[in-house]
C-alpha cells in the first residue's frame, strides 16, 4: 500500500506500508521476546490481553528445538 510518493533531487522516493509484514515482525517479537527488550511493555500487554496466546510461544519452540 503506497502512503506517499515525492521526487527530489532525481531521485523517485516511495513510503509504502505492508500489513502482513507489520503482522510477520509482530509474531516474531511475540514469539521471541527476550531479544526485544524495548517492546516488553507491548509483550506483556499482549500476553494479559490474550492469556491462551502462549501456543505462539510452543510453536516458536517447536521450530528452535534447541532454545527448550
Amino acid at each position: 500500500m503506497v502512503l506517499d510518493m515525492f521526487r527530489y533531487e532525481g531521485v523517485e522516493v516511495v513510503v509504502s506500508y505492508f500489513p502482513v509484514w507489520e503482522m510477520f515482525f509482530s509474531m516474531h517479537v511475540l514469539s521471541n521476546p527476550e531479544h526485544h527488550l524495548t517492546r516488553r511493555k507491548w509483550v506483556e500487554a499482549k500476553e494479559k490481553s490474550y492469556p491462551d496466546g502462549y501456543h505462539i510461544k510452543a510453536s516458536h519452540h517447536a521450530l528452535n528445538p534447541e532454545e527448550v
